[in-house]
Order: structure tokens, then sequence, then C-alpha cells
């Protein structure tokens, strides 16, 4: 049986730096609109309005597979944790029972915490706490965030795919989910809402956006210009993987309520497969830092890339890279047996793990990721990589 077990593995570079080549050309950007943007009634009056049931009439969202370029190849891994640490767990504060009523697989779990408030998405259904655990929404359907938009997307509100964030440096909360009325044609659709407050249960600014090809695996990251977006993209009817997909929101118009710009890079799918933006956690990134992207190349290494927006002219906007930064080897792991039953965890191998994590500490820049790996010996383990610029 697969277990996990503490395992580590720094990496201390410049990370923008040329020292293992960066490829300089990029993708074309794309700019669009936000097809339509309105700010919603309080959340506490859409509860009760109805909102048209998950077209997941199976319940099955659509899960669509990693490209076979990403199989195993056996490596052993030096980077092996030996011995555990001396410092315990976290004392657990507050512990209570989420969300159990999804009926969906996979069930996406995403949360999020914020001053007075824990946020939780799954497919297809959210709730809103307190922090001492007292329900004050939901469950109620992912619909009822966005009950009353009117757009194509109206009659395919459930659909799935949900992330919620709090923008600490604004003090507000970010929803989003896809929409998918024609699939497996599109054109396909991104749903997004920001709080109109620091309140998740009050009223939200909600946008859609047009994606001409499905993006599946959408991650996030808060940045000061924008909300960045990666995707996988996979094309309309066929469903064939045509590679990773970086986005950019306008965030200052759209925690405004603002209509909105969509600035959009479609990358090749012989270089990328499964991008995270980096997150910015306290103190803000120097002005007018890029936003980086990061990615497994596997079987030894990460790239990263720079995603620059230029909201004034956004056709001057360019992603570029990436930056190979050599690791030591590794190897993938499959799915992993639990106890007591034949049903397997997926070990979401082959991808960087949510989020990557940005912080300026003054001194130096810092970001943190993580991947599965197979640790030898029947155990799966977590590396994980700290990017540094001092």
């Amino acid at each position: 049986m697969k277990k996990y077990f503490s395992l580590t593995l720094i990496v201390l570079i410049f990370f923008w730096c040329n020292s293992f080549g960066q490829e300089q050309t990029g993708p074309e950007p794309q700019v669009s609109q936000s097809v339509h943007n309105d700010t919603s009634p309080p959340l506490t009056e859409l509860v009760n309005m109805q909102t048209p049931p998950s077209q997941w009439e199976d319940g099955i969202v659509p899960l669509l597979i990693d490209p076979p370029q990403f199989a195993d190849e056996y490596e052993y891994d030096p980077s092996v944790q030996r011995i555990n640490g001396s410092n315990g767990i976290s004392i657990v504060v507050q512990n209570w029972q989420g969300i159990s009523a999804s009926g969906l697989a996979p069930p996406d779990p995403s949360g999020a915490v914020g001053p007075n408030h824990y946020m939780e998405m799954v497919n297809s259904r959210f709730q809103i706490w307190n922090k001492i655990g007292t329900s004050l929404l939901g469950p109620s359907s992912l619909g009822t965030i966005w009950a009353g938009f009117p757009g194509p997307w109206s009659g395919s509100l459930n659909d799935g795919d949900p992330i919620v964030l709090y923008d600490e440096a604004a003090d507000r909360w970010f929803a989003s989910e896809f929409s998918l009325p024609n699939f497996p044609n599109g054109p396909f659709y991104m749903l997004i809402a920001v709080s109109q407050t620091n309140d998740p249960t009050g009223s939200w600014h909600r946008y859609g956006f047009t994606f001409p090809n499905m993006p599946d695996y959408e991650k996030y990251g808060i940045w000061p210009d924008g909300y960045y977006m990666s995707a996988n993209s996979f094309s309309s009817g066929s469903l064939n993987f045509i590679g990773a997909a970086a986005v950019a929101f306008e965030r200052s118009e759209m925690l405004n309520g603002n209509p909105a710009q969509m600035v959009f890079f479609q990358n090749s799918s012989s270089t990328t497969w499964s991008l995270l933006p980096s997150d910015n956690d306290g103190a803000a990134p120097p002005a007018g830092a890029s936003n980086y992207c990061t990615q497994l190349r596997p079987p030894n290494g990460l790239d990263v890339f720079e995603f620059d927006v230029d909201w004034v002219t956004p056709g001057n906007s360019t992603f570029t890279g990436p930056t190979i930064i050599a690791a030591s080897p590794y190897s993938s792991v499959n799915n992993i047996p639990q106890s007591g039953t034949g049903t397997l965890l997926d070990a979401q191998d082959g991808k960087a793990m949510n989020r990557l994590n940005y912080r300026n500490f003054g001194s130096h820049q810092a970001m943190v990721v993580c991947h599965t790996i197979d640790a030898g010996g029947s155990r799966a383990g977590m590396r994980w990589y700290e990017l540094r610029n001092t």
C-alpha cells in the first residue's frame, strides 16, 4: 500500500535568471472583454432562487486525462527525508464537518479562510461558516452565486471546477467555476465573482468570460495587477489537449464591479501542461514585478515562466520562458490503495500542486511549490521546492 510520508527538497536560485537557459519568445496575447458583468443581490437573498440542476446527470464531471508524454520513468530519489523532524503538528483551533452532499465525482474541494469567515466549494455546492464553525449560508448550489446573471451560461450554472480564494490585500472573496452549456463543443465560459465587501454572504460582482476551447483544471493566483489563471486547454468538439493557457483578469476593475479585460495566452501542447500562477501571501511583491508560472519538467526539473500584463495597452503583454531549473530525478506514482476499500486515491502525479505560494520577505523573495513522487518501498511522498531570489 502506498503511504504518504515527509519528504523535502529545497532549491535556492535566482528564479528569473538565465543560467539554465530561457526561451525568449512566447505566444501572442489575445485580448477580450467580459461578455457581461453585474452586481448580485446579497447571497442571503439568492439562496431561495431556483437554479438549473447540474447537467452531469450521471454524477461524473468531465475529467480529462494527462497527455501520454508524462508516463512514469523510474528514478531513485536521493531527496527522500530519512529522519522525521522534531516539531509536532500545529494545534487544531477549530474543527467541523464540511460539505458532504456533493454527489459528483471528482468532488474538487476548494476552501479559503478570511478574518471572519471560512468558505468551501465542491462540485457543485458551496457553504459559508464563521470562524467558530457556525453555518451562515448553505450548503447551496454553486449556481446560487450566479442566479439571475444573464448570458449564454444561464442554463448551465452548476458545471463545476469551483475555486474560492480570499484576496487578503483587498479584503475580498473570489469565486469561480466553468460553464459548459454546449459540451463538448464551444464556446465555453469562465464565471467569476468578486465579493463587494469582506462579507461573502453579501453581494458579489459577477463576470462571464468566453473561451474558444475547454479550460480544465483551472488554478488561480492573486497578484497586485491581476487575477491570474492557468488552465489545460482541450479543443472544442474533439477535446484533444492543445496546451496550457495562461490568463490574466483585470483585478482593479473587478474589485469595483466595472467591465474588465482578459489577456489570454495559448501555449503549445509540446511545452506546457498544468501551469501554476504565483499567488501572493503577505507583503506585496516589488512594484511592477512579473507574475511567475511554474510547471513540472519530468523527470528532473521545473520550468518557470514570466507573465507581464500591460492593461493600458494589453497587446503589449508577454508570456515568456521557460527558465529551466534542474533538480534531483524523481519518479511518478500511480493511484494509491486505501485501507478497507478497493477504491483508489488519485495521486495527482505529473502536476505541480496548487498553490505556487509567493512571499516577499524584504531581504529576499520566495516561491514554494510541491508535487507527488514515488518515494520507493511502496510509498508515495510530497517533494517540495523553495525558489528564492536573494
